[in-house]
């Protein structure tokens, strides 16, 4: 550390940073060099270097430049705590933001890996299913506004053309992070019981007459009215509508 001088290109090799990196933080003022020699080429002192490295730490944390630029000008023991409790605070957010995340992704993926099985589509048989639980969206129309659309597999109930969505939830569970205590107490439940059960494959439209086939299949049982499906296989998966896959369950009555 002999040089009194660094030029742009020792420097950017001293910190690991891009030429165009501190040409871009000279011309915004966040870092500028001492002065220039005959040839209009930038020199900074060996001393600018500790600058130089608060500013990369704050950028290895996170900082935007604007917020960078705002401390250095203002940077004191105090401020710096402060803006590093800030700074702790949004990153505590964005953990649990991506904790969600991952959450969401494990159980849709279970729940595809589970539920899909190509074995059966062409298959009706009665299943045995325990109470379960899901979150009442309403009519297509308010559909895709609601977020819990995006982060739970879609269930929607048939009675005759008529169609209410819903959010499937996995489990009744208080301390489910993705739940608030709004949507805890706003959970139905699908009945526990016997239920005929089929696939359709294909687009929506055709799963009226899906439900006539079941029904049809199952004339000697007492069905309900009603019917709830499962999307599988969807627009967040494929692009072919052909392709999706339902299953539909159609609840057997218990006798009084």
């Amino acid at each position: 550390m002999e040089q009194k001088l660094f030029s742009v290109g020792q420097l950017s090799n001293l910190f690991g940073l891009n030429k165009q990196t501190l040409h871009y933080y000279d011309k915004i003022g966040l870092f500028q060099p001492e002065g220039r020699d005959a040839n209009g080429y930038r020199r900074y002192r060996f001393e600018q270097c500790y600058k130089l490295a608060a500013i990369r730490n704050m950028r290895s944390l996170g900082y935007s430049l604007e917020a960078i630029s705002h401390t250095m000008k203002n940077l004191k023991t105090q401020i710096a705590l402060e803006e590093m409790e800030k700074r702790h605070n949004i990153i505590s957010v964005e953990r649990q933001k991506l904790e969600n995340m991952e959450l969401i992704l494990e159980r849709k993926m279970s729940f595809i890996k589970t539920e899909n099985k190509p074995e059966a589509y062409d298959k009706i048989r009665i299943c045995k299913f325990p109470e379960r639980y899901y979150l009442p969206i309403g009519e297509e129309d308010i559909l895709y506004r609601e977020e819990s659309f995006y982060l739970n597999p879609t269930v929607v109930f048939y009675v005759g053309e008529n169609r209410k969505f819903g959010a499937f939830i996995y489990r009744r569970r208080t301390e489910d992070i993705l739940l608030t205590k709004q949507e805890f107490d706003a959970m139905k439940t699908i009945p526990a019981g016997e239920y005929l059960c089929g696939y359709h494959l294909g687009p929506y439209p055709g799963i009226l007459s899906r439900i006539a086939e079941l029904r049809s299949y199952g004339t000697n049982l007492p069905l309900e009215d009603w019917s709830v499906h499962f999307n599988i296989i969807d627009q967040f998966l494929e692009n072919d509508s052909r392709q999706f896959v339902t299953q539909i369950q159609i609840l057997i009555k218990t006798e009084p």
